[in-house]
C-alpha cells in the first residue's frame, strides 16, 4: 500500500520572483512541500517567510511552518542575546539576482486524509519581499493520476 503520494504543481511568478515546487510529499495527515524561490529581478531581494497556508478544495485551511530548525535556533539565539550572551540571530542574506533559495514547509492536519484530496492550494500571501507581500498567485498542488481519490486507502 502506498502511504505517501508525490503531488506536482506548476510554478507561479511575478516581476521579481518565481516560485516552483521542487517536491510535495503528501501522506495521511501531513504534507511536506519544498519550494524553490528564484530572484528574477535586477536587484537583491530580502525574503521573509515563517509560515504559509494550505487550503483544501472544501475550504479547510491548515497553517504550515517553514524551516522549523532554523526558526528554533534563531529563537534560542534571540533569547540568549536578551540575556547579554551572543549577538542574536544573524540577519538573512539578501537573495541576489539569478540566485534561488529553497523553503521547506510542513503542513499537519488532524482527522483528514490529505491523500484523498485531488487538489491542495498553497497560499503565498505570507511570503514577503523587502517587507511587502509578494503578490504571487497561489500554487496548486495536483494529486498523481493513480491516486485513489475518494477510495478507502
Amino acid at each position: 500500500m502506498v502511504r505517501t503520494w508525490q503531488f506536482t504543481g506548476a510554478p507561479t511568478q511575478g516581476p521579481q520572483l518565481r516560485v516552483a515546487v521542487r517536491e510535495a510529499s503528501v501522506s495521511q495527515s501531513s504534507a511536506g512541500v519544498q519550494l524553490r524561490v528564484t530572484n528574477q529581478g535586477a536587484a537583491p531581494l530580502q525574503l521573509e517567510v515563517e509560515s504559509l497556508e494550505m487550503r483544501l478544495e472544501d475550504g479547510t485551511t491548515c497553517e504550515g511552518q517553514a524551516n522549523l530548525l532554523r526558526r528554533a535556533l534563531d529563537k534560542v539565539k534571540g533569547g540568549l542575546a536578551v540575556l547579554g550572551i551572543g549577538k542574536g540571530p544573524a540577519p538573512t542574506a539578501p537573495l541576489e539576482p539569478g540566485e534561488h533559495q529553497d523553503i521547506d514547509v510542513t503542513f499537519r492536519i488532524a482527522h483528514r486524509d490529505l491523500r484523498r484530496h485531488p487538489l491542495l492550494q498553497i497560499d503565498l500571501s505570507r511570503l514577503r519581499v523587502d517587507g511587502a507581500p509578494s503578490g504571487l498567485a497561489a500554487i496548486q498542488l495536483v494529486a498523481p493520476a493513480r491516486a485513489p481519490i475518494g477510495e478507502d486507502i
